[in-house]
């Protein structure tokens, strides 16, 4: 994930990121996963559609 990554994309260890930093990397793992749950649902509804 880029957000836990710094400019020469290796992953900086928690202790070295700033609050900031970790609270961007949170938001950026919440909004991805908020994704999956979309798409999961989706793909429910689009199943149960073709299944009629």
């Amino acid at each position: 994930m880029e957000a836990l990554r710094d400019n020469l994309s290796k992953r900086k260890s928690l202790d070295k990121m700033s609050e900031l930093e970790k609270l961007h990397a949170e938001v950026k793992i919440l909004k991805v996963k908020k994704e999956r749950a979309g798409m999961e649902i989706f793909s429910k509804k689009l199943e149960e559609i073709e299944r009629r």
